[in-house]
Formats: structure tokens, sequence, C-alpha cells
């Protein structure tokens, strides 16, 4: 592989990883994607260095990522999803002791192959089970399809650089294994914006733009004193893999970065003001105002809306969903992003609040109440009963009750069947709101 061959891919992989990572770090679906993504790109580099046994270890995390990624792709809550983690903890479980065992050393021809089998299978039952589970209501089938393909193609990769089969050289199936994580990971991309009811192409291409920028600013700067003089030493490939590697990150992770000294320099309350209107600038670039609401269907328009009411807590996601542009919104003169995502906030609220009956003020588990509780104590009260990481700490006797119920009496697919039942009256209030309205 020659040196700007080697440069493309690596800068390619490594770049639409971060991307993925970047984009939504709650998202299972994009974190796996990207893993495997970056993964691909340390085994790239790995492997133009020669540094095969560490480049063979590597070779088994992209399709156990991407079969965690996979996960995402199969309905909330149903079965299928933890037959695959089940399976995912036990490949990586019966890998470190096949590791461990040997598997790598000379002559070690049968563990090898086992190895290989073992990192492989995650994958090929999560391919299966997408094939057999149906889509979840409104997922986009025109998208789900296709990335369903592209990963099968990229099993049958990742089994011919991994198993001894002879069948194509391990240089060329490095170098498939790299196309179809490229177009998944595209793929990826453009479901996530669908789902989330937003643009792709501008994001993706800000982000783009500004890597490639920065990745020939610096990085080619090594490769001219390389075919100037220097030479094609191990050290200059080193030196050059590691700042393209930096220019990428500072390109794609320039928003925390500057988050972080912005805390750093200002304080925790101001940092954390410029961070979120930075954030909000660019979610700018993925809404998509153009949208048409009152002619989308209903079960599209309860989609964004259940998504919508799942980002209350940040308001850049806020305001690059489709709903901020809703000319129910109280906005004066020329609105900001920010602006238009405290007004959606703000509209949620008061649909969420229609919803709680009269009977009390304070917090009762009665029937007629599962819809709100469901929403509000989750939603604007902030209340997380299954997280085990979550603090709540200064609650009041309310909210201490409802957190109480949750965790003893209200099943997790419980919550989000009330949810999800619960954002089909926010949409149908809304869109009822949205007619009368007018054009």
């Amino acid at each position: 592989m020659s040196l700007l061959l080697f440069s493309l891919s690596f800068g390619l992989s490594l770049w639409l990883g971060l991307y993925l990572l970047a984009r939504n770090s709650d998202r299972p679906l994009l974190n796996g994607a990207g893993a495997g993504l970056v993964a691909y790109a340390l085994l790239l580099a790995l492997s133009y260095q020669a540094t095969l046994s560490l480049a063979n270890l590597v070779a088994l995390l992209p399709p156990l990522l991407w079969a965690a990624a996979a996960r995402d792709l199969l309905p909330a809550h149903h079965p299928a999803r933890r037959w695959l983690v089940a399976m995912l903890g036990g490949a990586g479980v019966l890998s470190l002791i096949l590791i461990s065992a040997g598997a790598f050393r000379p002559g070690a021809g049968a563990l090898r192959l086992l190895l290989s089998a073992v990192s492989l299978a995650p994958l090929a039952v999560a391919i299966v089970l997408l094939l057999l589970v149906p889509a979840p209501d409104g997922r986009a089938d025109r998208l789900r399809s296709p990335i369903l393909v592209v990963l099968i193609f990229f099993a049958l990769a990742a089994g011919f650089y991994l198993l001894p089969l002879d069948l194509l050289t391990q240089p060329v199936a490095l170098l498939l294994m790299g196309l179809d994580l490229a177009l998944l990971g595209l793929l990826i991309a453009a479901f996530d914006a669908f789902e989330e009811g937003q643009t792709l192409l501008p994001d993706l291409l800000a982000s783009f733009s500004a890597a490639v920028a920065l990745s020939l600013l610096f990085g080619g700067q090594i490769m001219l004193a390389i075919f100037l003089g220097v030479g094609l030493t191990p050290t200059m490939v080193a030196l050059l893999t590691g700042v393209l590697a930096a220019a990428i990150a500072i390109a794609v992770f320039a928003g925390e970065l500057q988050g972080w000294l912005d805390t750093l320099l200002l304080g925790r309350v101001e940092g954390r003001q410029a961070s979120e209107l930075r954030q909000a600038a660019a979610a700018s670039r993925r809404a998509d105002p153009a949208a048409d609401l009152q002619r989308l269907p209903f079960d599209e328009f309860h989609r964004l809306t259940r998504r919508a009411l799942g980002h209350m807590g940040s308001m850049p996601r806020l305001a690059a969903s489709p709903l901020a542009h809703l000319p129910l919104l109280s906005l004066e003169g020329e609105p900001t992003s920010l602006d238009r995502g405290r007004a959606l906030r703000a509209l949620l609220v008061d649909a969420i609040d229609r919803l709680r009956p009269e009977e009390n003020n304070g917090f009762s588990a009665g029937d007629e109440w599962r819809h709100y509780n469901a929403l509000y104590y989750l939603y604007v009260a902030g209340l997380k009963p299954y997280s085990r990481r979550a603090t709540h700490e200064e609650l009041n006797a309310e909210e201490e009750a409802a957190l109480d119920w949750f965790r003893r009496e209200v099943p997790q697919r419980t919550l989000y069947n009330w949810q999800t039942a619960a954002a089909r009256l926010i949409a149908r209030d809304l869109r009822e709101q949205l007619e009368a309205a007018g054009p």
C-alpha cells in the first residue's frame, strides 16, 4: 500500500468514526459504528507499519463493535437485544481466554481459527436477527435494508481477513473492509439524521472540510519532508500517523475543546452558557426548516414529537428538531437556534401540563396519571429511576415519592410504552393546534 493511499484510507476512516462518535454520544448505534471505524483506522496504521501481532488483535474489534451497534437497529425492549448483548459478553470473555491461551503464538492455528470464529459470531447473529425481526414502527425501512446489505458484505470481508480461507490476500480484504465500513458509516449517519428529522449533508460537509484542511496543513508538511529527502522511515510514518490523527480529532471535537477552554477561563456557569450557544449554532446546520409539518403523516409527526420529548434536557438537540420551526412557538424578532430550542421546550412543558388530572396537586399513582407521570417526572423533573450512576439530590417530597414508585412498581418496558402513548397524545394535541392555526 502506498503512503498516499494509506493516508487517505486512514484519514477518512478515522474522521468518519470520530464524526459518528461526536454526532450523538448518547446513542449506542453511533457509538458502536464510530468505535468500529476508529478501530479499523488503528488496524490500518498497525498493518502499514507491519506491527502484525497488535494488528491481529485490533482486527477482532470492528466485527464486535459493529455487532454492538446493530443492537440499536432492533426494536426497543425486544428480547433479541438481550440475546445479542449476552452473546457479545460471552464472545468477549471467550476471546480473552483464547488470547491468554496463546491464540496468536506461532503454530496455534486451531486456536487462532476458533478466536476468529468467536469474534465474527456476534455479527453473524446480529445479521440474522435483523433479517428475522421486523423493523420498529416509524423506522426508515428504506435505510435499514441497505444497512443490512452492506453489513453482510462487511461480515464477508472481515471473514476473508480473519479466517485462513486463502480466497483473498489480507491487504485486499483489509481495503474491502474499509469500503464497507465507510459506506456503513454514511448509512448509519443518514439513518440517525432521518430518525431525528434532520438534514445530514451540511453538517457532514462542514466537519469533513475542517478535517481535510487541518490534515493538509499539518500532515502535508510531513509528507513533503518524506518525499523531498527524509525518506519513508518508520519514525516518519509514525509521526505522520500521529499528526493526522491529532488534526482530525481537533477538527471533529473543536466545539468540545473550546468548551473545556471556556470552562477553564470563564468559569463553570459562563463556560456552560458559551458552550450551549456554540452547540445550538452547530445544531442549526442539522435543522430542516423546510420540513412541512402540517402535511407530514401523523406517525412521522408522532415520532418527531417522541424524539423532541426525549431531548428536553439538551437545548442544542431541541434546537435541531424540526419541531423547533413550529408556527406555534412564542418567538419575537429574529430568533436564534437557542431561542427556538427554549420556545419548543416551553411548548412541550405546557402540553405535558395539560395531561395532568385535576384531582390534586401532589403525586398520584392512579391509572389516569400514568401518561403525565411518564413524561413529567422523566423529562421535566429529570428523574432517572433506572440509572445506577444518576444522583438524585435536593428532590422534594413529590419527586421522592415518584422516584420510589417508578423503581418499585413500574418496569422499564412499561414506562417506555407509557411514554410512547403519552407522546402520541402530545403529538395529536400539537397537530390539532397546528391545523387550527391554519397554513
